[in-house]
């Protein structure tokens, strides 16, 4: 399969849904609580991808949490 196809049908789209996992982040912490239905791609780790998801969402928002949004443990 070309790259190009891979990237623009498959990875593209997980990017903007863990996009959504990190605004969600940022949301919560502004509003009180936020959702994002796209997200959720709990099957690989911060290290690797696993099963169908290519992108460790919620590792990427917490990471954004601790870093951008200057939250603590």
């Amino acid at each position: 399969m070309p790259n190009w196809l891979v990237q623009q049908r498959l990875l593209y789209p997980f990017r903007k849904q863990v996009g959504g996992s990190i605004l969600s982040a940022k949301l919560a912490l502004e509003r009180g609580w936020a959702i994002n239905v796209g997200g959720g791609f709990h099957h690989c780790s911060a290290e690797e991808g696993g099963g169908f998801c290519a992108y460790a969402d919620i590792s990427l928002s917490i990471q954004f949490a601790f870093v951008r949004l200057d939250i603590s443990r």
